[in-house]
C-alpha cells in the first residue's frame, strides 16, 4: 500500500441552505393556494406544466387531465377557438396575454374567468415559458 488520503468536508450549512429552500417553496406554494387567484405555467407551446389545485375544483378535473393541452376540455366549446387564437397572437408577439372564456364542472352552470399571463424568455428572447393567473368574473356569471 502506498497511502491513504481521506478528506472530510463540513456540508451541514449546504443542509441547512437545502432544508430552508425546501420551507421556502413550501410556503410559497401553501400562500399560492390559499390566494383567490388560479396561477398557471405553460410551457412555449401552451401546454400546461402546473396550475393551482383551485382548477381542479372549479372544472372537476382530476389528476393528471389538466396537463398538456388538457385544460382546454374545461372550457366552453365556443370559447376554445378564440382562446387558443389569444394564445397564439401572445406567443408570435412574444407579448402578455389577456382573455375570457367559461369553465365549469360537469353538471354545473357555466362560470366566467379571466386569465391573464406573460412570457418568461431567454437570453436570445426566445419564449421559455408563460407565468400567469386565473380570476373568477364574478359579474359575467
Amino acid at each position: 500500500m502506498v497511502g491513504v488520503s481521506i478528506a472530510v468536508m463540513d456540508i451541514s450549512k449546504l443542509k441547512r441552505m437545502e432544508a430552508a429552500y425546501r420551507e421556502s417553496q413550501e410556503n410559497f406554494r401553501q400562500m399560492m393556494e390559499l390566494s383567490p387567484q388560479i396561477p398557471w405555467v405553460l410551457d412555449a407551446q401552451g401546454r400546461a406544466l402546473d396550475v393551482s389545485s383551485r382548477w381542479l375544483e372549479i372544472t372537476g378535473m382530476t389528476g393528471d387531465e389538466w396537463k398538456g393541452m388538457g385544460w382546454l376540455n374545461a372550457l366552453h366549446p365556443d370559447d376554445r377557438q378564440p382562446t387558443l387564437d389569444a394564445l397564439q397572437r401572445g406567443f408570435e408577439a412574444a407579448q402578455p396575454i389577456d382573455t375570457e372564456y367559461r369553465v365549469r364542472r360537469p353538471g354545473q352552470d357555466w362560470r366566467w374567468v379571466r386569465a391573464r399571463g406573460a412570457p418568461r424568455l431567454d437570453e436570445d428572447g426566445k419564449i421559455v415559458s408563460w407565468y400567469g393567473c386565473l380570476d373568477e368574473l364574478t359579474d359575467k356569471n
